[in-house]
């Protein structure tokens, strides 16, 4: 059972969920704690406005789930108080693995807003990248296989924006699930941890302030969209790398099975080589020596 806390964390990983309002955050944090422990979107008062945290051991290391207010809101009272929630959030554990959620709008692009709040927190923070996941949420679960390339490939010419590259071992897409159907929801949290398994937890240290003001957003909601625009005008760049990205997709895939991943990881650590793909023939991120006790904690956790 997980255990909501309040205070400072002791020594430990922190998971610390990114993202906008109505984004998801809560209910991806239900599903890693595999219990329905914050209010999510089910709930008509949903919205998250002040930082909680759930506490949860995994083998022998401690992990603090953080549950954060949205950075984007449609006043600047609200949008500094969150910007003191989000910071607040990393003085408690600045070690830690980023997830910045993502998500789609109805025709299955990225939302303005999404890319301008992770460039907001970025330049702040200067996120390493081998410790920040993007999850895709609330996607469907019969969608076209070119609905992951395609949306993949989007992130990642919003990613350039802030010098940082994207590939398919940095995401997770969540689908609509019934979160009362157990076996559906272990699923979907195995598939995220698989992916935290993979990531190193880094110090989070904050560089600069973070700058969002309402009255730049219609500027930069424009000043998106017209770099969303010019990235798909020159479609023999934008068709090699969606077939780039698929490729790749499709290598991250084949290896992201729970019966052999968490063991061929944990080796893979031990060795000192590469996080599972060495270990699969894979190429993933280097797990270095905070790597090595993620992945043996989870492996423990796994198997337990």
């Amino acid at each position: 059972m997980a255990e909501i806390h309040s205070g400072r964390p002791n020594d430990g990983v922190g998971i610390i969920i990114l993202g906008n309002s109505g984004s998801g955050k809560s209910f991806l944090c239900n599903i890693l704690l595999d219990e329905m422990r914050f209010r999510s979107e089910y709930d008509p008062n949903a919205v998250t406005v002040k930082t909680e945290r759930a506490e949860i051991k995994m083998g022998e290391m401690t992990f603090s789930i953080f549950n954060i207010p949205g950075l984007i809101e449609s006043d600047q009272q609200r949008i500094d108080q969150n910007k003191k929630e989000i910071e607040k959030a990393f003085q408690m554990c600045p070690y830690s693995i980023v997830i910045y959620v993502w998500t789609p709008n109805s025709g299955g692009r990225v939302v303005a807003d999404d890319g301008i709040g992770f460039s907001a927190l970025h330049k702040a923070y200067q996120f390493p990248s081998t410790s920040i996941i993007y999850v895709i949420n609330n996607v469907l679960s019969n969608r076209k296989r070119s609905f992951d390339v395609d949306f993949l490939v989007q992130i990642k010419e919003a990613l350039t924006v802030n010098q940082l590259t994207l590939t398919p071992d940095d995401s997770v897409f969540v689908e609509k699930i019934n979160f009362d159907d157990k076996q559906e929801r272990q699923t979907m949290r195995k598939k995220i941890i698989n992916c935290i398994a993979i990531h190193s937890p880094a110090i989070q240290e904050k560089k600069a302030d973070i700058i969002l003001e309402t009255a730049q957003l219609r500027e930069l909601r424009e000043k998106f969209k017209r770099h969303q625009a010019e990235a798909e005008k020159d479609q023999k760049k934008y068709k090699s790398e969606l077939e780039e990205m698929r490729l790749k997709l499709e290598r991250v895939e084949a290896i992201r099975t729970p019966d052999t991943f968490m063991g061929a990881l944990y080796s893979g650590a031990q060795s000192g080589a590469y996080a599972a793909g060495v270990a699969l023939g894979a190429v993933t991120a280097p797990l270095l020596a905070p790597g090595y006790h993620l992945a043996k904690a989870l492996d423990e956790w796994w198997h337990s």
